[in-house]
């Protein structure tokens, strides 16, 4: 787990696993979502716009679902490219939740 302060404290997840090193931020529940196809719809359409990421509905560990952001690299790639791509990931999450935002309920947005 990274903490990020300079953006606002972001908990980023780092997992390495096989070939494969994943960085991965949780975005929001999906029950905090008003309008979960026009959400789903909206980030379709701006996926191309969030460089070497990708956004997902995975399931909780503890139930429900989750929208999270991540991007997946070489394990052996070098650790200025592992912090570039946290922080690429970092903000693709802050973009994503600002253009998101009229999507999620009050309590959220």
């Amino acid at each position: 787990l990274a903490v990020l302060p300079e953006f606002g404290d972001l908990p980023v997840h780092v997992a390495l696993s096989g070939e494969q090193l994943v960085v991965e931020a949780y975005l929001w529940p999906a029950n905090q979502v008003r309008d979960r196809a026009g959400l789903n719809e909206q980030m379709l359409r701006l996926q191309k716009l969030f460089p070497f990421t990708t956004m997902a509905l995975e399931p909780q560990a503890l139930g429900g679902e989750g929208y999270v952001m991540f991007a997946a690299m070489r394990a052996t790639s070098s650790g200025d490219d592992i912090i570039c791509e946290i922080l690429t990931l970092a903000d693709s999450v802050i973009q994503a939740t600002e253009a998101l935002a009229p999507y999620l309920s009050l309590a959220q947005a």
